[in-house]
C-alpha cells in the first residue's frame, strides 16, 4: 500500500484536519464574540431573529466539527446553543459557556506549547 492510503493514511489526514481545526479556534472565537455583540445590538424582533439565526449557524458548524476532531465538550455546548436559538431560550448564557470553553482550551494549548 502506498503512503497516504489505508488506516495510517486516514489517521494522518485526520490529524492534519484536527490541527487545522485547532488553528481556527481563534477565528471561531472571534465569530462567536461578534455574534454575541450582534445579539446585544439587535433591536426589534426581525433583527433579533436574524442574529439568532446567525448564532445557530455558527453553533451548528462548531458542533459537528468539534465532535469529529475530539472536542466533545465544544460539541455538546454548541448543540445546546443551536437548540436554544429558535426559542430564544437562555441563548446568551449558552453562548457565553461556549466562548468560555474555547478560551480555556486556547489558554491550555498556549501553556502546553510554552512547556
Amino acid at each position: 500500500m502506498s503512503e497516504g492510503t489505508g488506516v495510517e493514511g486516514f489517521e494522518k489526514q485526520l490529524a492534519a484536519l484536527r490541527v487545522a481545526f485547532e488553528a481556527r479556534l481563534g477565528e471561531r472565537l472571534a465569530e462567536l464574540e461578534a455574534a454575541r455583540d450582534g445579539l446585544d445590538a439587535a433591536s426589534g424582533e426581525t433583527a433579533r431573529g436574524q442574529a439568532l439565526d446567525h448564532v445557530a449557524r455558527l453553533a451548528h458548524g462548531i458542533s459537528g466539527s468539534a465532535a469529529t476532531f475530539g472536542y466533545p465538550e465544544f460539541s455538546k455546548l454548541a448543540e445546546r446553543l443551536e437548540i436554544a436559538c429558535p426559542t430564544d431560550s437562555d441563548v446568551e448564557d449558552k453562548l457565553r459557556q461556549l466562548i468560555d470553553a474555547i478560551r480555556a482550551t486556547q489558554s491550555a494549548q498556549a501553556t502546553q506549547s510554552e512547556s
